[in-house]
């Protein structure tokens, strides 16, 4: 198992920010994504080889200890189980991580993209 740090970007200044977690598999550890500012939208995408009855998800804290699972606009929990997967994140929170919950034989790439931090 390993350690996966996420890559970030900022485009535009601080209109956008792309966060990747590449090559993740069942088992690794992530490490959260800390926003400077609560942003105003967020989105998450995963892609890659998803087998074995992979479903991904996202998790959010406040205090970085404890993680719950996000929720997207309509106030359902976020998971996926195909490869293209996108959502909406209805959850504010001060950082972020996605998750594999359950899967085998998989390497996903997470994105998680936010703008407007106010």
């Amino acid at each position: 198992m390993a350690t996966v740090t996420p890559t970030t970007v900022t485009r535009g200044g601080k209109g956008k920010v792309e966060v990747t977690w590449s090559g993740v598999v069942t088992g690794d550890t992530l490490v959260e994504h800390l926003v400077t500012r609560a942003p105003a939208l967020v989105s998450l995408q995963a892609s890659g080889t998803f087998a074995g009855g992979t479903s991904v998800g996202l998790q959010a804290s406040n205090i970085s200890a404890s993680f719950a699972d996000c929720v997207d606009a309509e106030g359902t929990a976020i998971t996926g189980k195909t490869a293209g997967f996108l959502s909406t994140v209805g959850t504010p929170a001060r950082g972020y991580k996605p998750k594999i919950a359950s899967g085998s034989a998989d390497s996903v790439t997470f994105t998680l993209v936010y703008w407007g931090e106010v």
